[in-house]
């Protein structure tokens, strides 16, 4: 949500100042400044939100989030794979699947993330091993690039409807680019970006997101442009 806020708030002040490239730098040093924080208050955050921390170290902590992701994945990526499972994406779009599984018979239940949790010499690694995990379980070394390109496209398309958004109303177009920023950021922990993009409820998300800019903003408009006409 906090990553999806600073995209709204990038956005309407770029279009404040027609998309310009001045001030650049100083947002980039800002959002470093930002990053720097969150990095030293991590441990602090997962306390708030419920977890346990207070049997790691500050240091030990940082290493478990920002380093388990890749030891894990090298873990993995000495087995077998990709994993037959007999469910085609089963992991990279396990979401999709749980959506369309009432219309094909097929208990929800049924599809479930293969994550087992890892530990090496003793110090628990946690169960995150990136986004590029699903995409090699899934359909090995080849499915990477086919992938990432696809979310590149996806991306790309994305921002350029972004850029020419209309800070009249509801801005659909901000609405998904903030989601697809947030799931690309967080794809160094998984794959957030096949996870949240292709799903159901953010499908559903943007469907009341037009509807309630229908009610509050088109409807009105329509409205004073017909006591206009009169």
């Amino acid at each position: 949500m906090m990553i999806c806020l600073a995209v709204y708030v990038y956005a309407f002040l770029k279009k404040k100042n027609s998309w310009s490239t001045k001030g650049n730098l100083k947002l980039v040093f800002i959002a470093s400044l930002l990053f720097i924080l969150v990095v030293f208050s991590f441990q602090s955050l997962a306390s708030m939100m419920g977890r346990d921390t207070s049997e790691y170290s500050f240091g030990y902590y940082l290493a478990i989030y920002f380093g388990a992701e890749i030891k894990n994945l090298d873990i993995f990526l000495q087995g077998t794979f990709p994993v037959q499972d007999g469910i085609f994406g089963g992991q990279t779009f396990i979401f999709l699947h749980k959506a369309l599984a009432p219309y094909i018979g097929v208990n929800s239940q049924y599809y479930t993330l293969d994550l087992p949790f890892l530990s090496v010499n003793g110090l628990s690694l946690g169960n995150v091993y990136t986004t590029f995990y699903p995409f090699v379980y899934d359909f090995g070394y080849a499915g990477v690039p086919f992938l990432v390109g696809i979310m590149a496209i996806i991306s790309q398309i994305s921002f350029k409807t972004f850029k020419h958004f209309s800070n009249r109303g509801v801005s659909i177009s901000v609405l998904i680019y903030s989601k697809i920023v947030a799931a690309l950021v967080l794809s160094f922990f998984s794959n957030k970006f096949y996870e949240n993009i292709f799903n159901s409820g953010f499908i559903k998300t943007i469907v009341i997101w037009m509807i309630l800019d229908w009610l509050l903003f088109l409807n009105k408009k329509f409205r004073v442009q017909r006591e206009k006409n009169v």
